[in-house]
């Protein structure tokens, strides 16, 4: 691919992929997913679920309109 590569720069995958370290790429998605499961875990922990009223439908049981 012309558009990703430069003169010394072989773009996003060479043809040797050792050379490309696709492992550390890979490494960050990892870290980013890791990262964000624990904020996730942080969230669920504070969250407290709230009962809500009767809805509409069973408030209006046995009113006149």
């Amino acid at each position: 691919m012309k558009i990703s590569t430069r003169e010394d720069f072989p773009g996003w995958i060479p043809g040797n992929l050792s050379k490309g370290h696709l492992d550390r790429f890979y490494f960050l998605l990892a870290g980013l997913i890791a990262a964000d499961f624990v904020v996730y875990l942080v969230c669920a922990k504070w969250y407290k679920y709230i009962k809500s009223e009767a809805s509409f439908s069973e408030s209006m049981v046995g009113e006149e309109v």
